[in-house]
């Protein structure tokens, strides 16, 4: 069917685009190094054969950084991370999100929008001040994005969700409707990543990898010892924080095959 005179040649030129992505695409093995904790690697099919395979690991250097806090949850993000870290569906995310919301747990859900507002610093301030004596080394206030009418999301007081079960358990808090353990490790989520976006830099050391199969090589750079903990404390980015990898020859383990653009 037409889809007009502009829309036509628009709708012809993404599927040809699309039609040359396919044809980019190249069969991979993942592959586990074993023995190793390093990260699964993709290696190009053609070059992996049925016998025996080996792959010489290397290391390149280290270096300490800073790391920077992220922003609090936008509505995209905390779906991203309900979804990797608590396994659970956009669906029960938002409806979730939206009994906290109701509850007055926090603030509103349904936002593109990372500004924090005084009154959100402050509620930061308040829990900083609660757990560490000394809590100027250990907070640094940011009101992140800039103007417009939502905040991103966070809590309304400086209630950790250990608190919060407490207070629940005690009748001091009373909540209606629905609250389960899902409602509680969704606002310890956001709980802790605004805390996070409070905190100070942290100070990671990074170890960076040489791994070299044939003619193939990749370097990797894994974090392998925190230096200072900063916002860490309450929001880790890292999957994990490597033990250490020796140099040498280590045996390949094909995990699958896998069509993908690298």
């Amino acid at each position: 069917m037409s889809a007009g005179r502009v829309q036509t040649p628009v709708l012809g030129w993404i599927i040809s685009r699309y039609e040359e992505y396919k044809s980019k695409k190249r069969k991979y093995y993942l592959i586990e190094i074993e023995n190793t904790s390093l990260d699964k690697l993709y290696i190009p099919k053609e070059m992996l054969s049925e016998k025996e395979e080996v792959v010489k690991i290397r290391k390149m250097d280290s270096v300490v950084k800073e790391i920077e806090p992220q922003p609090p949850y936008t509505t995209d993000l905390f779906l991203k991370d309900s979804s990797q870290l608590l396994n659970l569906s956009v669906e029960e995310s938002m409806r979730i999100a939206q009994d906290l919301f109701e509850l007055g747990l926090i603030t509103y859900h349904r936002t593109d929008s990372t500004r924090i507002s005084d009154q959100g610093v402050e509620i930061a301030r308040q829990y900083y001040k609660m757990i560490f004596e000394n809590f100027e080394e250990f907070f640094t206030p940011r009101t992140w994005g800039m103007g417009g009418a939502h905040e991103a999301i966070r809590p309304t007081r400086p209630i950790d969700a250990e608190t919060l079960l407490d207070l629940i358990r005690s009748n001091e808090l009373q909540v209606y409707g629905r609250f389960d353990q899902k409602h509680l490790k969704v606002y310890e989520l956001i709980f802790n990543r605004f805390m996070a976006s409070q905190g100070n830099k942290a100070k990671v050391e990074f170890e960076r990898i040489r791994v070299d199969f044939r003619n193939f090589s990749k370097e990797v750079e894994v974090p392998v010892k925190i230096i200072s903990e900063g916002f860490l404390k309450f929001y880790n980015p890292f999957k994990r924080i490597y033990s250490e990898v020796k140099e040498g020859e280590y045996k390949l383990k094909k995990v699958k095959e896998i069509l993908k653009s690298l």
